[in-house]
């Protein structure tokens, strides 16, 4: 029963094919695929792990390595074996729970002291895997010590924060002149060279020095890693090596005016940099600052090794950011710059306004990934910086950047273009030009003033052309008849997004030859003569001929949350690069072997042919499966693209699989893992097919600058000479000259174009001596000082660092000097060689060694015997050490081999050696026990009882001597004793006295300052208490006097309200006054009234009086006017 498993060891060996020289050797395939994991990568174990313990040799007390699921790895203690041999009781010191457990021997791993020695390389560690690796860049990278060399491999941590003088240049070039000084030739050897960047450089500069001789080879410095992880900064700071050293050879060799023109190249070097980080860098999920294209600089030299030029040349720049940026990313920083910076542009150009707005949200290409702003990044001071970049190169904003600004503008307002189809649910015509233009293009209404016109103003183009374009599509038929073909609202908006990711691809290439010429055109006048012409053959530069430095910066293997075309071309780079590494890696081990004089059996190294195979071999690789789909316009779907890659891969190609359950993703099992890739998008993402209709538009733009772009044809991204897609003529008399291969080829994928750069990438880099350096991110929060073990390891598989540990261990990873080997083993010889007089001799100590390694390295199975040439022992003894061994062919798989200068051993070899020096001294104390130490008992016996003897006498005589002297010694002491105390009496009563008086001073003097303390405490609190007092008062007397000012307005405040109510009741009681006066002579009018038609009434019945009734017709009311009239008739 085990206390706790183990978890399970990334393996560095998936299944593969695997290569060595003269023949091929298939290795079984022995892991077991998953998928479904949250990063879409599984690590298996494998039966044959780098450092595995081998359990014969497996002694009580080894220390061994253990895996653990927190740290990853833990150094433990074997207390016990058990019998089989299948199992082993550690004790894990560091464990905080279950500091003893039983493991199975799979699960431990051998330790050497070596591992917790901090190696500036790794490579000279004993039996290295994977978790000494680990320790040693933990323990390095908490020192700030952030640059680890494997061999020939500089491993680089970004530390996230800036260490003091770690990039002193000066300082570098100091060390290394010291130290090549204290050589006595003048040179320093690689092995001496410190673990850094400017290590690297140097190595790249004195290789490249030697082209001109013919000693030597163009140099490449490869630098990848995941995104943050640091790789743009080390190219700046190679850079800046590179041009410290090139200015130190100018200083020496050179004028005033050419270290002029070498300052001129370095500036020009450091702004292209800004400028290009604004053009082709963005905001990713893991990194602020994300270049999203790979770079290759190339640095010239002439033939004194001074720098002579600078050319940059990009490839697999990711044009469909520009238009599907992903969730919670941005796009190409230079948008939200020009957004930002649009108050600081002139309106001089008064006929092409720009039209553009502040506001990111305005514009769908920058909002798609819901993400406008970057933390701590201003993007308005970041556009200053790029036009003032700009114009220090002769790019002014008259002539360059107005321009550059109006086509960016132009891509902004195309992608808020929508097309909205003519027809209506039913399939009837909404107006009578609806069979000629199915298709209408619509801004919308919230761009003010933008419109198609002005779009193709900004252009250059005619509007009714370009809007016809934008709709339309010229094909050729089978008869070479024009087909005019009318596109689809989803037809239309694809090739717009087409149309802006070439716009923006040619733009970012225009501004780099921009960049480049101006380098050359500051670079002409300081050329040097005897600089040998670079030629080129077939698109491709010959870099044999010139001598130069190139410095790759290229994205690393990236496995994310959603891996679609992006990662999958980004880990198919990756792919290509890791085999070359690999090759160039086997080439260094079996170069050290030939140094050696050492032939061995052929080393496999991890083959990932097949995974390139899967990808890009036609006709049923990934990529150019999805070429064909849209070379020959089907309408296929990204199901149906799975389906297709099912039906040809699954099953079939052993680096293919799908996920266990349902789902629209496949899986590739690259070097590093398996990754899983989402289908969706594959198809819209890989859309580059911009028709000829809209490029021959472009070539005719009005526009000197859009003429320029598209004037020349275009180089291909790494150089040398390749025609536009398709190369279209221009149509002349209203007819387009075309064939029906050109409508073919015209058809131009994201993937194919990628094909054609990495390609060309890879032809340079063959061409070139190659240096490697892996940068690694430390953790994922940016934080300074964390460094998350399991991150660290992922990107060590993932750079192919731990298979060139599993290369070394194919071969004879241990390498031990002789005098060194000999130091250690040379108890197993002590009979047939003299220690003293061995030690003395080179030639005997090789000697030694192989004896050693002979004698001690036996198997019964396999036996290995190293033999010296023949000239080496025919020659004197004098010459043995300097004459050099010729190779020797061993058996199938040698145990150990012998050097001119090492010893070289295959891992498990040295624990055999310890093991037999173990079981040697083991041997010794037996046979010391059993002959030598009871004689040498009994013989001491004798010798005590005789000095036992000897020394009853001496203490005899000593003792009555003693007894005499002890009285004598009495007697003396009372006197002196005596006087003594009657001096020390008299002056113990003068300290006495003195310390009286010094005791009375001193209480004195305390008291005095305890009373002046208390004075002045008493009266700094009388005054404290004075102040807090009179504080309180005048608070109380203000709080007083608040309360009477409110009292006061409230009494006032009432008494207006009682005096107006009092008018108010006054003005009331008058007023019904009023009133009532009023109706009561309403009444009594009312009464007379009555009065007055009761006697017309009598009157008019009497007719007595019949003129008096025209006198008496008003209304009742209006009487109460005339109250005499009423009385004078009454």
């Amino acid at each position: 029963m085990f206390a706790r498993k183990a978890p399970s060891v990334i393996s560095t060996r998936p299944p593969s094919s695997k290569t060595a020289v003269g023949k091929g050797v298939d290795s079984p395939s022995s892991n077991q695929q998953s998928s479904g994991s949250n990063n879409n990568t599984s690590h298996t174990t494998s039966p044959a792990l780098l450092g595995q313990i081998d359990a014969t040799h497996l002694q009580l007390g080894t220390k061994v390595w253990v895996a653990d699921a927190k740290v990853l790895w833990r150094i433990g203690e074997v207390q016990a074996i058990a019998e089989d041999r299948k199992s082993a009781e550690v004790y894990l010191p560091d464990a905080v729970d279950d500091q003893v457990q039983t493991l199975r021997m799979d699960q431990l791993f051998t330790f050497d002291a070596s591992h917790i020695v901090d190696h500036a390389d790794v490579a000279l560690m004993n039996n290295m895997h994977e978790a000494p690796l680990l320790n040693v860049l933990r323990q390095r990278f908490e020192k700030d010590q952030i640059y680890t060399f494997t061999a020939d491999i500089l491993l680089s941590i970004n530390p996230y924060k800036s260490i003091p003088l770690l990039y002193d240049v000066v300082g570098f070039m100091k060390s290394r002149e010291e130290a090549a000084t204290a050589t006595g030739d003048g040179s320093t050897s690689d092995s001496s060279a410190p673990p850094h960047l400017f290590s690297i450089a140097e190595k790249a500069y004195t290789g490249m020095k030697g082209v001109v001789s013919g000693s030597g080879a163009p140099q490449s410095i490869i630098i990848s890693g995941e995104s943050g992880a640091g790789k743009t900064e080390a190219s700046k700071y190679i850079m800046k090596y590179l041009a410290t050293a090139s200015k130190h050879v100018a200083n020496i060799k050179t004028t005033a005016s050419a270290a002029a023109v070498h300052e001129q190249i370095e500036e020009c070097v450091v702004l292209s940099n800004l400028i290009l980080e604004s053009f082709g860098n963005a905001k990713t999920s893991r990194n602020d600052n994300s270049s999203r294209f790979g770079k290759y600089i190339q640095i010239h030299y002439n033939s004194e090794g001074r720098m002579a030029g600078v050319s940059i040349r990009h490839f697999l720049l990711e044009k469909t950011r520009l238009v599907r940026p992903e969730t919670n990313e941005r796009n190409y920083h230079i948008f939200y710059q020009l957004l930002a910076g649009l108050d600081t542009l002139s309106n001089s150009d008064a006929d092409r306004p720009l039209l553009l707005r502040n506001d990111v949200w305005n514009y769908t290409y920058l909002t798609r990934g819901d993400c406008v702003e970057v933390d701590g990044v201003d993007d308005a001071i970041e556009f200053e910086q790029l036009r003032r970049c700009l114009e220090q190169l002769g790019m002014d904003s008259a002539n360059f950047q107005r321009p550059m600004f109006e086509v960016l503008a132009a891509i902004l307002h195309l992608g808020n273009v929508q097309f909205e189809s003519r027809m209506t649910e039913g399939g009837d015509s909404r107006d009578e030009s609806t069979e000629e233009e199915p298709t209408r293009v619509v801004f919308p209404e919230s761009d003010d003033g933008v419109n198609l016109e002005h779009v193709a103003m900004l252009l250059g183009v005619d509007a009714v052309e370009f809007a016809n374009k934008m709709v339309t599509q010229t094909t050729i038929t089978g008869r070479g008849s024009i087909l005019e073909i009318k596109l689809t609202p989803e037809q239309a908006k694809n090739a717009m997004d087409a149309f802006c990711k070439y716009l923006y691809g040619e733009l970012f290439h225009h501004v780099i030859a921009r960049i480049n010429a101006c380098a050359k055109q500051q670079t002409s006048s300081g050329a040097d003569k005897k600089t040998p012409k670079s030629r080129t053959q077939g698109g491709a530069t010959a870099p044999s001929v010139a001598p130069f430095i190139g410095i790759l910066d290229i994205f690393g293997f990236e496995v994310m949350k959603r891996n679609s075309l992006e990662q999958l071309c980004i880990n198919f780079t990756n792919e290509t690069l890791q085999q070359q590494f690999n090759k160039h890696v086997f080439v260094l081990e079996q170069e050290r072997y030939a140094r050696e004089g050492i032939a061995v059996s052929p080393v496999e190294f991890q083959d990932n042919q097949r995974c390139l195979d899967l990808i890009q071999k036609p006709p049923l690789g990934l990529l150019p499966l999805l070429e064909e789909q849209m070379l020959l316009k089907r309408k296929t779907t990204d199901k149906q693209l799975l389906t297709i890659y099912h039906g040809n891969h699954l099953d079939k190609h052993p680096s293919y699989a799908k996920p266990r359950f349902e789902c629209d993703e496949f899986i590739i099992r690259h070097y590093a893992g398996d990754v899983t890739y989402d289908i969706h998008d594959f198809i819209a993402k890989n859309t580059d097919n911009l028709h000829d209709d809209l490029l021959d538009l472009l070539r005719r733009s009005s526009q000197s600058f859009l003429q320029a772009m598209f004037s020349a044809p275009a180089a291909s991204a790494l150089g040398g000479a390749a025609t536009k897609r398709g190369a279209p003529s221009t149509p002349t008399g209203g007819q387009h000259k075309r064939t029906q291969s050109a409508s073919l080829t015209g058809t131009t994928t994201v993937s194919s174009r990628f094909r054609t750069q990495l390609a060309e990438l890879m032809e340079v880099l063959w061409s070139t001596t190659p240096s490697y350096i892996k940068c690694i991110k430390p953790n994922n929060l940016k934080f300074a000082g964390g460094f998350a073990c399991e991150l660290v390891r992922d990107q060590l598989v993932y750079s192919g660092v731990l298979e060139v540990v599993r290369i070394r261990q194919e071969g004879f990873p241990i390498r031990k000097i002789f005098g060194v080997f000999y130091e250690l083993f040379w108890p197993l010889v002590i009979k047939q060689f003299g220690v003293a007089k061995t030690r003395d001799d080179a030639a005997k100590i090789r000697q030694a060694c192989e004896v050693i390694a002979r004698e001690w390295l036996k198997d019964k199975d396999l036996e290995c015997e190293a033999k010296s040439t023949k000239e080496d022992d025919e020659a004197p003894e004098g010459e043995k050490g300097e004459t050099e061994p010729k190779p020797t062919r061993a058996p199938t798989r040698q145990i150990f081999a012998m050097g001119r200068n090492e010893v070289f051993l295959r891992y498990g070899q040295v624990e055999r050696l310890e093991g037999a020096l173990a079981t040697l001294r083991q041997d010794s104390i037996v046979i010391l026990q059993s002959k030598l130490v009871r004689s040498r008992l009994t013989f001491k016996k004798f010798h005590m009882l005789r000095k036992a003897t000897v020394k009853c006498q001496a203490l005899w005589r000593m003792g009555v001597q003693r007894a005499t002297f002890l009285k004598q010694r009495i007697s003396a002491i009372f006197i002196q004793a005596s006087f003594r105390g009657i001096r020390l009496y008299t002056l113990f009563q003068k300290k006495k006295r003195a310390a009286d008086v010094m005791t009375r001073v001193s209480r004195r003097y305390v008291t005095r300052c305890s009373f002046l303390r208390l004075v002045k405490a008493t009266r700094a609190a009388t005054e404290i208490q004075r102040h807090i007092r009179g504080f309180m008062l005048r608070t109380a007397a203000e709080r007083e006097r608040k309360m009477r000012v409110r009292a006061t307005l409230k009494l006032q405040s009432w008494q207006r309200m009682h005096a107006h109510r009092r008018t108010f009741l006054i003005q009331r009681r008058a007023a019904v006054c009023l009133q009532t006066k009023h109706r009561v002579a309403l009444r009594r009018l009312e009464a007379e009234y009555m009065r007055t038609a009761v006697l017309r009434h009598k009157l008019v019945a009497s007719s007595a009086v019949p003129t008096c009734s025209c006198s008496i017709k008003a209304h009742p009311k209006s009487l109460a006017f005339a109250p005499s009239t009423s009385a004078v008739e009454g």
